[in-house]
């Protein structure tokens, strides 16, 4: 078995970088999923609560100033929300340019090595062609008149 050439190593550790984006990238994007279902949820509670309080035919101060500081409280924990969220999405542009790059530097190395092999063929063609046209050429001589 041959050892690996320097740029087939650098190949593998490009692989295994990508490997790794990719894991970071597949958990931001749940990250962020958990965080949107989250918000929605919050914003639902919102939008549940206002239409409970349009409806309300009669309503006391008590309950009326205890709906504005749940309400309140809910408008806080959406705009919280809302930031986790863009926090999130931040972190999934981040990861997924992280994926990008790594995936472009893993396929460098690969059109490199593509490349030597490539170059590496063309010697090796050369090499039999002129092997073919020297043994052509002992073939033609031998059976030239006088030889």
């Amino acid at each position: 078995m041959n050892p690996a050439t320097p740029l087939e190593t650098l190949i593998e550790v490009a692989r295994r970088s990508r490997d790794e984006a990719a894991a970071r990238l597949g958990a931001a994007l749940t990250h962020l999923r958990e965080a949107e279902a989250k918000r929605e949820t919050v914003e639902g509670l919102v939008a549940d609560y206002r239409a409970r309080a349009r409806a309300a035919k009669v309503i006391d101060t008590v309950r009326l100033a205890n709906l504005r500081a749940f309400m309140d409280r809910l408008e806080t924990a959406l705009a919280q929300q809302c930031a986790v969220c863009a926090a999130a999405r931040e972190r999934v542009a981040l990861a997924r340019a992280e994926f990008d790059r790594t995936r472009q530097r893993e396929r460098a190395y690969e059109l490199l090595l593509d490349r030597r092999a490539d170059a590496a063929r063309i010697v090796e063609q050369r090499a039999q062609q002129k092997q073919q046209d020297e043994f052509a050429l002992r073939v033609h001589l031998a059976s030239l008149p006088g030889a």
